[in-house]
């Protein structure tokens, strides 16, 4: 996990660039954490060490990888020993926390899925409803046209033969 480079020095810039963290927590993790203390030159700058980076690697790795509190992971940089009973206990809590994400994601599918299935229904809806007043404005022609098709074929057939024609529209 060590960083290895011919530069002596790192400025805090090239130090959160490296690790990946902003530097605000680099300072934050400077007075928390005894063990890391870089130099600083004439000016008051920071000055990372190899040895330096290789600390805040290490502090990223066990806060964010392995989940381990700032207090927990103080200890394991200081080589107290760990409580194998607490260190089931987190690594059993991020496997439970990767299995409630893995079922989020499962879910957000499953909503996709139904969101997209109800926007389906909703247009055929929207689509039988617009068809459906279409068939409401005819249905007085249709009424008039039925009318003249029963008169018609009391008449006789050939005048059944054309209200049948002329009711097609219905």
């Amino acid at each position: 996990m060590a960083f290895d480079s011919t530069k002596s020095y790192y400025s805090i810039s090239e130090v959160t660039k490296i690790a990946g963290v902003p530097a605000y927590l680099l300072r934050y993790w400077e007075g928390f954490f005894t063990e890391l203390k870089p130099a600083r030159d004439t000016r008051g700058n920071r000055r990372y060490t190899n040895r330096d980076i290789a600390m805040v690697l290490n502090i990223k790795d066990l806060v964010y990888e392995k989940g381990y509190k700032l207090g927990k992971a103080s200890e394991m940089v200081k080589g107290k020993p760990r409580n194998s009973d607490d260190d089931h206990k987190t690594t059993e809590i991020l496997k439970l926390q990767k299995q409630i994400g893995s079922e989020k994601n499962r879910h957000s599918a499953v909503d996709e899925r139904r969101t997209l299935l109800l926007k389906e229904i909703k247009v055929e809806i929207e689509d039988s409803l617009q068809l459906l007043g279409y068939a409401i404005e005819l249905a007085p022609q249709c009424a008039k046209a039925k009318n003249r098709l029963l008169a018609g074929f009391l008449l006789d057939n050939t005048s059944v033969t054309y209200c049948a024609y002329s009711t097609s529209n219905c």
